[in-house]
């Protein structure tokens, strides 16, 4: 799962075959395959594998300045969703458990609930948007000189502010 994950994220999944995931990791084509019936069960269980690592990071997190901060520090599930939604598919889960908790916690003080749901989709698609373009615009604005800490605290104070949260 680790290989697949890891082609995943640097190529994409559209560029990564079971035989490369094999090579990757070590192992006989066989051996993948006879786990995995296509490369989609194969990207479905490294999704899968990759929210719940995501979840248990997340556990805690009460504010939106630590919500986001786990998000900047985990962005594998992020960029996964991403190239999946890129790609045409992305993931129908039965349930969204960061989406559920970004709702439930702005509802917290946001008595609208339809206006709640704005404000954690602006939320959740600005700290998406960094996971992904975040190497670029690093290079772009030249903030590669300004501590990693810094920039990931002072983002999420500035999506706090987005969503106008009561500090």
């Amino acid at each position: 799962m680790a290989a697949a994950r890891e082609l995943y994220l640097a190529r994409g999944s559209d560029r990564v075959s079971l035989r490369d995931v094999a090579e990757e990791a070590g192992v006989a084509y066989g051996l993948i395959h006879h786990h995995f019936r296509d490369k989609d069960e194969l990207i479905a269980s490294v999704v899968a594998e990759t929210v719940t690592e995501f979840q248990a990071a997340m556990a805690g997190a009460e504010t939106p300045v630590q919500m986001l901060t786990t998000f900047f520090e985990n962005p594998d599930m992020a960029l996964l969703v991403a190239q999946l939604s890129l790609r045409g598919t992305p993931p129908s889960w039965e349930s969204y458990p960061l989406v559920d908790a970004t709702v439930a916690l702005i509802e917290t003080w946001e008595p609208d609930p339809q206006r709640a749901r704005i404000l954690a989709a602006a939320l959740l698609a600005s700290a998406g948007g960094w996971t992904v373009l975040g190497p670029f615009l690093r290079q772009a604005i030249d903030l590669d000189a300004i501590d990693p800490d810094r920039i990931t605290t002072e983002l999420a104070q500035a999506l706090e502010r987005l969503i106008e949260y009561p500090s």
